[in-house]
């Protein structure tokens, strides 16, 4: 019940083209995990299942997993704190939850660009600047939104305009979402300390595999170690690319925005590989249906297109069948536009569980990325 209180409003502050629907669903947020923060510092709750855990009935499998993580995240959301401690608690959630907020509307909400001469845009494939036209003064604007900013830093031949490019898409959400990120670090510590953890990444870790911030660190020590020799020498071969192109000499340090750029040039080299060929077999629309099928194929279902009634006209929606059953559904929403979600990530709409009167509600999911938009992308 959570859950579904909680996910799809999320979705919808990130996703819907409507500010006011967007700003109405935000307003969800504060009071389910307002809710889950009340419901964690329960004690008549905690006392019904530190009872059962004391009977030391024999549990195995999920059942024993289950009744191990709620009691230990019983103490990790602060139930053993003293009351005025809780309500500090309480606080920090609160503004922790508020300011996360605020950061992502600015990462959606955030659109910088730039204006080029049209020959900066040698080098992108013929859609692309067929899809960017010349405005009436003289120039071409680019946009941070995944469509422009990718194909631009990597096959633009003009590294100038590439950088400046770079530079905007890295700085998104501005001064603001740094004053933002301070404030939430600092939050994030507070909170830690004041559930006995020394740091908010021994906090965030321990339920996971790594189990401490320690472990992690010595693992990402291994791994540098192993992989210094080989990284040195594909540091290497792309800086011999830098050079060979005439973009500067090996005493350079290379800027990031290079990166994609120089990876490109690199296997157009040695392995005669054009990207942009390949491409052309990766259309959107095909791809799509590729996975689908695959997919299909490999767990033995059916995808069966229904009418979406979704957030935007582009959204799409699949029911998933095994055999004469319907286990699920998903929503495929593919295409960039502004105020939405600005990556490509995978969205909980209703969670599955086994309601009250016996009936199986099943999953619902959807998939958000930023591909070219429909127009841009025929």
């Amino acid at each position: 019940a959570v859950n579904s209180a909680a996910e799809f409003p999320y979705l919808m502050g990130v996703a819907h083209p409507d500010a006011a629907v967007r700003e109405a669903a935000k307003r969800c947020e504060p009071k389910t995990d307002a809710f889950i923060t009340s419901m964690w510092l329960d004690a008549k709750l905690a006392s019904v299942l530190k009872a059962y855990a004391a009977k030391g009935d024999a549990l195995e499998g999920e059942r024993a997993r289950l009744l191990t993580d709620v009691l230990r995240d019983f103490r990790r959301n602060g139930l053993d704190l003293a009351p005025e401690k809780q309500e500090t608690l309480r606080k920090l959630n609160a503004e922790i939850t508020k300011l996360g907020q605020e950061f992502m509307t600015n990462i959606a909400s955030s659109q910088a660009s730039i204006e080029v001469r049209p020959a900066a845009l040698d080098g992108l494939p013929k859609e692309y600047v067929a899809s960017h036209p010349v405005m009436e003064n003289g120039r071409v604007k680019l946009t941070t939104d995944y469509p422009d900013y990718f194909p631009f830093i990597t096959y633009a031949k003009d590294r100038k305009a590439a950088q400046d490019l770079f530079a905007l898409f890295m700085n998104r959400g501005g001064d603001q979402n740094v004053r933002l990120l301070e404030q939430i670090l600092k939050l994030r510590s507070d909170k830690a300390k004041l559930l006995g953890y020394a740091s908010w990444a021994d906090y965030a870790i321990e339920p996971r595999m790594a189990k401490s911030s320690k472990n992690v660190r010595d693992f990402l020590e291994k791994v540098r170690v192993a992989l210094n020799k080989a990284s040195k020498a594909e540091l290497a071969e792309l800086m011999a690319e830098h050079v060979l192109l005439g973009h500067g000499k090996k005493t350079d340090k290379l800027p990031q925005s290079e990166r994609y750029f120089l990876e490109d040039r690199v296997r157009a080299r040695k392995f005669k590989f054009n990207s942009q060929e390949l491409s052309a077999y990766f259309e959107i629309g095909a791809v799509k249906k590729g996975l689908m099928d695959i997919t299909a194929r490999m767990y033995g279902l059916t995808y069966r297109e229904v009418p979406a009634r979704a957030w935007h006209p582009d959204v799409t929606a699949y029911e998933v069948w095994a055999g004469e059953e319907r286990i699920g559904k998903f929503y495929f929403d593919l295409y960039s536009r502004p105020d939405k979600y600005k990556h490509a990530a995978m969205f909980t709409v209703r969670t599955a569980a086994r309601l009250p009167d016996g009936r199986w509600q099943t999953p619902i999911a959807a998939l958000e990325c930023n591909g070219a938009p429909r127009a841009q992308a025929a």
